[in-house]
This record gives C-alpha cells, sequence and structure tokens, in this order.
C-alpha cells in the first residue's frame, strides 16, 4: 500500500494501553487523522499497534461498507481487509476524544483500542479512488433588469428597477448601473427612488422571465441532466460526467452570450456550498474555480457572514465568542458549536472545513406554494376578503401544474407594525377546487384575534403539505 509499511505477522489481541501509530512516508503521506466527513464506502481505514522502526508490528485494516454518524459517536461497519479477509468487524469511534477510542467485535470479543484511528485514501488496491465532484452554482447577473435592458435599446446603459411604483412595493431588481447608486433587490421602491431619481421603473413581466429562464436550463441540459433550479435566475448543476466534454462553465456562459445575449456569473467547487460563495465572487459576468486543494486558501480568510446562515443574530453571537473569520471558527470544535447553536453548530462545523454532501437533485418535489400582496393602505381584517379571492384564484390556477395534491391551506398577514400572523388548516381531504381552497383561506380568519381595530398591511395564501394522489388521504381535519 503506498505511503504504509505493514508486516504481515499475525495479529494477536491489541494491548489497549498502547498507543496507536501508523507509519508515513514523507515522500507520500496518505493517511490522516478519521473526521465523520472523511467516511466514505470508498475509504480504507488502519488501525496500527505495535509501532517499530520501519514497520508495524501489527496492523489492521478495513474498508468500509456502511457508516452513520449520531451525537458525538460515529459507527462504521466495516470488513476486515488484512489478516482474516472473510471477518465482519464493527469499528465504533469517538472521534471527539484525544486520542480516540476506538472499539471493534472480532468473534464476539470486544476489543478496545486507546489511539487514533487513521484513513488511509485512496487505496487503489483495496478501493476505488474517490471521484471528487464537479459543481457549477450559475446565477444570471441582474436577470429581470437585464431581460428589460436586453429588450428594450433604450433602457441599456441606464439605471433600471424592475419594481411597480407605489407606497408599499418593494424593488425586484436592479441593473448594475442603479446598484453603483446603493439600490438593491427587496428595498423598498419608494427608498430606490429616493437613492437613484433617474433611474427608469419597469412594472415585472414574469410571463417573460419565465419564459428566458426556460431557454437557460435547455441551455443547462445540453451539458448534464443533473440540474436543481433554485429560482428564475439560478441553479445548481452536477457536471462530474459530463455530457460534451467540454469546460462546462466556460461553455454554458458562452451560450447564454451568444443565444440568449444576456450575462452569467458562474462558480465552479467540489460542492454546492463553495460553488455558490465562488459565483458570488467575479459578478458580474465572471468564472471562479476552486480547486479541491484550493479551500482553505479561499475560505479560512473568509468572514463568517458569508456563511449560509449565519445572519445578523448568529453573527453577533460569534462576534462575542471572538469569532470573526473562518479561520477562527475552525478553532472550535463541533461540540462547542452545539453548545451554542444547536443542531446548527454542526452545520458550523462542517461548513468551517469546507464540508457539504448534499446532492444536486433535480425535479425535487414542490413541498409548499404561496402568493402575498401588500395593500396600498393599511385595511381591516374585514376588508381583506376581496385580496384572499384573487390571491385564492391566481395560487389555484397554478397548483394545477402540479402533478401532486397539496393537502393543507396556509393563510398569512402582517399587521400595520410589520408582526407575522400564520394560520394554517388540514382538511380530512385535499381542496377539490378553487372555490373549496378559497372558502378555507377566508376561514382562516377567524382564528385571527387582534381586535376588529388592528390593521394589515399584507395577506398572503398558500397550499402546502404536497402529497402523491394515490397516498392515503383519509386524515383527521388538524389545525395547527
Amino acid at each position: 500500500m503506498p505511503g504504509l509499511s505493514l508486516k504481515s505477522s499475525p495479529l494477536g489481541p491489541p494491548n489497549s494501553s498502547r498507543r496507536l501509530a501508523i507509519q508515513r512516508r514523507s515522500e507520500a503521506p496518505c493517511t490522516r487523522k478519521i473526521f465523520p466527513s472523511a467516511i466514505t464506502s470508498n475509504t480504507v481505514a488502519a488501525v496500527g499497534t505495535g509501532m517499530r522502526e520501519g514497520s508495524i508490528a501489527a496492523c489492521l485494516l478495513f474498508a468500509v461498507t456502511t457508516y452513520r454518524c449520531a451525537s458525538n459517536v460515529l459507527s462504521a461497519r466495516m470488513s476486515m481487509l488484512c489478516r482474516t479477509p472473510s471477518a465482519s468487524v464493527t469499528v465504533t469511534v469517538h472521534h471527539l476524544a484525544m486520542p480516540a477510542i476506538v472499539h471493534y467485535r472480532e468473534n464476539k470479543k470486544r476489543i478496545s483500542l486507546d489511539g487514533e484511528l487513521h484513513v488511509i485514501y485512496p487505496c487503489k488496491r483495496c478501493c476505488p479512488p474517490k471521484v471528487v465532484r464537479k459543481i457549477i452554482h450559475v446565477d444570471m447577473d441582474a436577470f429581470y433588469a437585464s431581460v428589460e435592458q436586453r429588450d428594450d435599446a433604450q433602457l441599456r446603459g441606464k439605471p433600471v428597477i424592475v419594481a411597480w411604483r407605489g407606497n408599499r412595493s418593494v424593488v425586484c431588481a436592479a441593473s448594475y448601473e442603479a446598484r453603483r447608486f446603493g439600490v438593491r433587490s427587496a428595498m423598498p421602491a419608494v427608498r430606490a427612488e429616493r437613492l437613484c431619481p433617474e433611474a427608469t421603473f419597469v412594472p415585472p413581466d414574469f410571463t417573460r422571465y419565465r419564459a428566458v429562464s426556460r431557454s437557460v436550463g435547455e441551455i443547462f441540459n445540453r451539458h448534464t441532466d443533473l440540474i436543481e433550479p433554485l429560482a428564475l435566475d439560478e441553479a445548481y448543476l452536477d457536471v462530474t460526467q459530463n455530457k460534451t466534454g467540454l469546460p462546462t462553465a466556460r461553455a454554458i456562459r458562452e451560450q447564454i452570450r451568444q443565444e440568449l445575449q444576456l450575462t452569467a456569473s458562474a462558480g465552479v467547487a467540489p460542492n454546492k456550498f463553495l460553488a455558490k460563495l465562488a459565483s458570488d465572487w467575479r459578478k458580474p459576468d465572471g468564472l471562479f474555480v476552486i480547486q479541491h486543494e484550493g479551500i482553505d486558501a479561499f475560505l479560512l480568510p473568509l468572514p463568517v457572514g458569508r456563511l449560509p446562515g449565519v445572519g445578523k443574530v448568529t453573527g453577533e453571537k460569534l462576534g462575542k465568542l471572538g469569532i470573526q473569520t473562518v479561520r477562527d471558527l475552525r478553532g472550535l470544535d463541533s461540540p462547542a458549536l452545539e453548545h451554542h447553536f444547536g443542531r446548527y453548530g454542526r452545520r458550523l462545523h462542517e461548513l468551517a472545513r469546507g464540508i457539504d454532501e448534499s446532492e444536486v437533485v433535480s425535479d425535487r418535489p414542490t413541498q409548499s406554494i404561496s402568493v402575498e400582496d401588500t395593500f396600498e393602505q393599511d385595511v381591516l381584517l374585514a376588508e381583506t376578503e376581496p385580496m384572499i379571492r384573487r390571491l385564492a384564484e391566481r395560487l389555484w390556477s397554478a397548483s394545477r401544474e402540479e402533478s401532486r395534491m397539496a393537502r393543507t391551506v396556509v393563510l398569512k398577514m402582517k399587521t400595520s407594525d410589520f408582526k407575522i400572523l400564520t394560520r394554517s388548516h388540514t382538511p380530512g381531504s385535499p381542496p377539490s377546487s378553487c372555490e373549496e381552497f378559497t372558502d378555507i383561506a377566508l376561514r382562516l380568519r377567524e382564528r385571527v384575534a387582534l381586535g376588529p381595530q388592528q390593521r394589515y398591511r399584507l395577506v398572503g395564501v398558500g397550499l402546502s403539505n404536497f402529497r402523491d394522489p394515490d397516498q392515503d388521504s383519509g386524515q383527521p381535519a388538524l389545525f395547527s
């Protein structure tokens, strides 16, 4: 085995008081301490004891077949490759102990090894090398505004804001010319107009944007079938196996430019988390690649606020712990992060190491759909019926495109002081008509008990809990 010198003498029961060690050759280091993310079906794990000059007196070598990680304990089902190839061994690694405590069973006898478990990877003789994924995150540049500028030559080179005019309207998109004035998406349109009074306001045309988005998707499909759309203007692509054999990200961007007269930025990396960071690195019209060996150089200097899920509150909490950068974050172990941030602490521990095992999922089933609108002026609860009816009709029409059925109706209200309330109802059988759906949404208002004089600035309706038609729907009504 490359980088490992083994003595083939039989192995007696190991002494649990001994330290385990792996002999590494300086010219070909191939072992490292084990972490949960390191265990895969292509991993070879080696446990050695009786270290002496030039060889290991005794060594166990396993190929991992299955694994799971719960709390702070990593359990792996391994097949022994050395000594007794037919033996089946279960190894449990308390990977946060220093040194690691390794337990394994052989012939119904529990044996404990006090030392380090190392991963040798890849071992071409015992298992194929792990394929490093190639994930692309493509993000269209100022998509809605760019479509408007493409289709109207008079708008090119000028600040464009895609939004309805009005006191309650928000910015859907802003061209890069408008962004220089500080205009951003989701900003109140009134504020955007104050920041950039010379901007041209264009009402959004989502039918046209969806059509262009489909054209972008057709370009993606030339290169891979593994496409996970996030919105009309961005998607993940897994191009580990590329249909065309071309430099994929560069080819996709060039085809979008030539065929659609639009620009896109792309990030390429071994996983989705890093690819999304990379796509934002050289915007607009940029390409940035993070190689596997360059992850630490890219990631460690970043402020922790660049990590997904680290908003204002989490950022302030991390700041109180003295954590400003990803490098600082990596200094905290998983138990400490879980103590402060619960389950998200484990996610932070992984992100700080560039770990993201999530797959690119094509045709992800719909979980929920919703529409909402803001009133020009705050209204009383009793005055919301016309808006709820219009929204319910729009949403019901959209839901007919889904092959699955929604079981739960949701009503959303936002008060004049920006307090958000949601009410939902799951009837015994899914709503079968727009009238039934609308009636449920209207009746949900009865459960909004803030007094008759309370005014509301926004209302929304939603459908959730989508199920396949053949799934059992005979469940009792459930209110939440």
